[in-house]
């Protein structure tokens, strides 16, 4: 069953405007994901909950391409006052809407879209994530821990986090979420390729983003942790080579020079 409206007044609905309390299961595994019954959101101007899970449509999942990002979206339909919920995946990219304060298809549109995954397979939903308020600047988190258990937050961009003395505190610069980018090739696959393919991630010059994954490159792997745009058209990749030293692998536009394999994600 999917969410069912839950009518009220006009005047409190206006002030839940954006409202989210939404629960997705296995969070911290790859298997399939629900929204947990219980969970509650406001779309447009509506209020709707879940009795019982909700489950995205199964279609809109195996037409997602893999390694692409999917979006959880929820689509109102029937009566006002009664309208029910379906949940869909979405490789659309969504965008803030200030009006209705959430993550919508678009600013004039009642999709709403709450959080998602990448799609690492056909049975694979990998780096679970909600959308949360948008981020502007100076943005603050206050998380209370529970005794004996660990408390993350995961920034899926490039966060420059950085400990500030004066205020002791994390802080972290710049943007805090984009759809990560994935290349994966048990191929050779020249230098000139791979930085076409994650330029446009990392577009200005000392761009910075995080990333996970594994380069082969003249009988070495390279383990990676972060790209960098340099001046030109150029990318560094930030790793550890398998003899256990640190290096760094420069890529550029138009290079012939081939690495075995590659299968990265950057952030």
């Amino acid at each position: 069953m999917g969410g069912a409206q839950v009518s009220d007044s006009v005047a409190r609905l206006q002030a839940m405007l954006g409202f989210q309390a939404i629960s997705l299961t296995n969070m911290d595994t790859s298997a399939s994901t629900v929204i947990a019954a219980g969970s509650k959101v406001e779309i447009a101007s509506a209020f709707f909950s879940f009795p019982t899970s909700g489950m995205p449509q199964a279609s809109t999942w195996t037409a997602i391409a893999t390694a692409n990002t999917a979006y959880i979206t929820l689509t109102p339909s029937g009566v006002a006052g009664s309208q029910v919920l379906t949940a869909k995946w979405s490789d659309t990219v969504p965008v803030w809407s200030i009006s209705k304060q959430g993550w919508y298809a678009s600013t004039d549109s009642a999709v709403r879209y709450i959080g998602g995954c990448g799609k690492g397979g056909a049975a694979s939903y990998q780096n679970k994530f909600f959308l949360p308020g948008f981020m502007a600047d100076s943005s603050v988190f206050h998380i209370r821990n529970v005794t004996d258990r660990d408390t993350r937050i995961k920034f899926a961009s490039d966060a420059n986090f950085r400990w500030d003395e004066s205020s002791n505190e994390f802080i972290a610069d710049k943007r805090v979420w984009s759809p990560p980018s994935n290349l994966h090739s048990n191929v050779s696959i020249s230098f000139g390729s791979v930085y076409s393919f994650f330029s446009a991630a990392v577009p200005a010059t000392n761009d910075k983003r995080p990333a996970t994954g594994t380069i082969f490159y003249a009988t070495f792997n390279y383990d990676v942790s972060m790209i960098k745009r340099n001046r030109g058209a150029s990318v560094q990749f930030y790793s550890i080579k398998s003899d256990g030293t640190a290096q760094t692998l420069q890529m550029g536009s138009g290079d012939s020079t081939s690495v075995q394999s590659i299968s990265l994600s950057i952030w």
